[in-house]
């Protein structure tokens, strides 16, 4: 019984004392969401007691930004809190009538839209409906095999470095038969069997024979 009591009485202070009170927010692994950004979406404020805050519902807002994929709290006591977050990955890009650039994760997510992409460094997707897409739509794409393909590629491109010759513009036009442009260099894969293989053997006889500024398919 007495030891009910003093939990109780620790919760009660634990709730009440400024101690506990929030006058830090950290935020972790963002890369694209500015921090000033997530915290404002956390809506987490800087006095409220550690304990009251309701981070479920801090969740599901800073997800609202399409960039965010996860996101996870730490109680740092006595006064802060961390926000941990993952994002997802700007890999490829579209164009619509209206000559906006649709900047786009693996996943078909659309990330945001653009003016201008000069700044990224962004693969062209083309074979794609995007007509009346907004901000956190997904690409429709009703071909599965697309879907797969298109996160083949996106874990492709997470592998290159600086000695392979950078990926251009991607066109799933046909799923059975991808093309892929390095430059001038225009590769027909055909299906999405053995990608990385196909790939990788395309790009050894780019480079091996120095046709990286060539043009022909």
């Amino acid at each position: 019984m007495f030891f009910l009591v003093l939990l109780s009485v620790l919760a009660t202070l634990c709730l009440k004392l400024s101690y506990f009170n929030i006058n830090n927010i950290q935020v972790f692994n963002n890369k694209n969401v500015s921090e000033d950004e997530i915290i404002k979406l956390s809506d987490i404020k800087i006095g409220t007691n550690i304990f009251y805050q309701n981070l479920g519902k801090s969740k599901k807002s800073i997800m609202t930004n399409p960039y965010v994929s996860d996101v996870s709290f730490s109680r740092s006591l006595p006064s802060t809190i961390q926000i941990i977050v993952n994002e997802r990955k700007a890999q490829f890009y579209c164009s619509n009538n209206d000559k906006k650039f649709l900047v786009i994760d693996k996943n078909g997510i659309v990330l945001e839209v653009r003016d201008d992409i000069k700044s990224m460094q962004l693969v062209n997707l083309i074979g794609v409906n995007v007509e009346n897409l907004k901000i956190g739509d997904k690409l429709s794409i009703s071909d599965d095999k697309k879907v797969i393909i298109l996160k083949q590629l996106a874990a492709l491109l997470d592998k290159t470095d600086k000695n392979t010759p950078a990926m251009t513009e991607v066109n799933l036009a046909d799923s059975s038969n991808v093309k892929v442009n390095y430059a001038g260099m225009s590769v027909l894969l055909g299906d999405s069997y053995n990608l990385e293989k196909k790939l990788n053997t395309a790009l050894n006889i780019i480079v091996q024979n120095k046709l990286t500024s060539s043009k022909g398919v």
